[in-house]
């Protein structure tokens, strides 16, 4: 499974989103990137997937709040790769607590 997800720093901004699409081979990529974006404004970016052989490119989020989601949508390797226009799976967000918060889409 392929994991396509793009970073929300602020959910009033959902809606419009602009962001630009990030993909890992597993939900554990996702959900670490979200918790740290929130916590240290900064964090590693996989818009080319996860690269092993070579430092990982880090990006700033200065505006990323207790607010933030991820739009989630997840792909089996026979899938296509979704378009920013495409409905998302998932959404993600934090707890209170810090823990992730998985959400049917259908259910937002």
């Amino acid at each position: 499974m392929t994991v396509y997800w793009v970073f929300i720093p602020q959910t009033p901004h959902h809606l419009h989103h602009g962001g630009r699409m990030e993909q890992a081979p597993n939900l554990f990529v996702p959900e670490r990137a979200l918790q740290h974006r929130v916590r240290h404004k900064t964090s590693r970016v996989y818009y080319d997937g996860v690269v092993r052989r070579a430092p990982q490119p880090t990006e700033n989020f200065p505006h990323a709040d207790r607010t933030a989601i991820l739009l989630v949508w997840r792909r089996s390797s026979a899938d296509p790769v979704p378009e920013l226009t495409d409905t998302p799976d998932e959404l993600w967000k934090l707890s209170s607590k810090g823990g992730l918060e998985r959400s049917p889409w259908q259910a937002c």
